[in-house]
């Protein structure tokens, strides 16, 4: 037992880094050339939000370095690049794409970073916007529907509160689906919490959602993206999972302008690491409204009848600016702002 711990104390002790003397820089998938000194975004932890994939870091074990994916919480932390391409990349990743090497703000190890694969998967935040210091108030489930319910003079039906109780207590939910009585009991509290938020609700604020959003090929005519809401009658709303916002000034919203520099390297970013994939139609959207604090009229439809679909999950909204990225979350990989 000593003599491994001997082993293993020598060997932490006379470990180098394997990065000394390598590249000043290196040139990822989408066109950017990184330098050491540079700084970058780390971003959110990959598949089932478990640990870092493309980002791994050194540990000293009995049979000396290895290298692991990254389990601490490192989500949005500034990174500076030390070093690029290190000698022993291709012993930590073994896929012969560019490797950086870089230290995370707060945290004690130099991080070899799969720079390619890092950004694909999400784990970098690659053109990231920063919100912090916005003044925007993202629209939560309950904040819609005391904004619905207000806007169009609609009554507070069993329905209503159930929803209510559900977006705020699934337990509860489940426990008044099964049992009236349950339901009875919590039926005062759920109905003054949604009289007050709908007195309460300010018109006044800057809200936002995030959406799907469809987006065409690049249009080198006029420099940008055709860009357009996405889901059932996206022609009229933008839909979300049970509410929708009936904007008064769409058009204004519908071309994302980007120049060509740009839209090749988002091109590059969206077709992903493999030279067969595809760019697809499928963008995100982050946008910011003023609510209308009126009952919308609504769309015309010859088929369709409207006000028995829609009234009762319409609000009225004008649109302020929409970013759009070609990631779900909205916080990084932006494309560009429509203003």
């Amino acid at each position: 037992m000593n003599r491994i711990l001997f082993i293993f104390i020598l060997a932490w002790t006379f470990y180098v880094p394997g990065h000394a003397q390598s590249q000043d820089s290196v040139q990822v998938y989408d066109g950017t050339t990184l330098f050491t000194g540079d700084t970058i975004r780390i971003g959110y932890k990959g598949l089932n939000n478990e640990k870092y994939w493309e980002i791994q870091e050194p540990t000293m074990t009995e049979f000396g370095v290895r290298y692991n994916p990254v389990k601490a919480n490192l989500d949005l932390k500034t990174a500076k690049v030390i070093d690029c391409n290190p000698k022993n990349a291709d012993k930590i990743f073994f896929n012969g794409r560019p490797v950086i090497v870089v230290l995370a703000d707060g945290y004690p190890n130099e991080l070899y970073v799969n720079i390619d694969l890092a950004i694909a998967r999400e784990e970098i935040a690659w053109v990231y916007e920063d919100h912090t210091a916005e003044n925007a108030t993202e629209l939560t489930p309950e904040l819609m529907l005391a904004c619905c319910i207000r806007s169009n003079n609609l009554p507070i039906t069993d329905y209503v509160l159930q929803y209510l109780i559900k977006i705020k207590d699934k337990k509860l939910y489940q426990a008044c689906l099964s049992d009236e009585f349950e339901y009875h009991k919590a039926k005062p509290e759920y109905e003054k919490m949604l009289k007050d938020l709908m007195a309460g609700f300010d018109f006044s604020k800057t809200y936002y959602i995030k959406t799907d959003l469809s987006i065409d090929k690049y249009n080198f005519q006029d420099n940008g993206y055709p860009v357009d809401f996405y889901g059932s009658h996206s022609q009229y709303f933008i839909p979300q999972p049970d509410f929708n916002f009936l904007p008064t000034n769409r058009e204004h919203f519908k071309f994302l302008p980007v120049s060509p520099s740009d839209g090749e390297k988002a091109n590059k970013r969206r077709k992903g690491v493999s030279s067969t994939g595809y760019i697809p139609s499928l963008a995100y959207g982050r946008v910011y409204m003023k609510l209308l604090d009126k009952r919308m009229e609504l769309p015309k439809n010859e088929v369709l009848n409207m006000e028995r679909m829609y009234r009762q999950s319409v609000i009225g909204a004008e649109i302020l600016k929409m970013e759009v990225y070609d990631c779900p979350n909205c916080e990084y990989n932006l494309m560009g702002v429509i203003k």
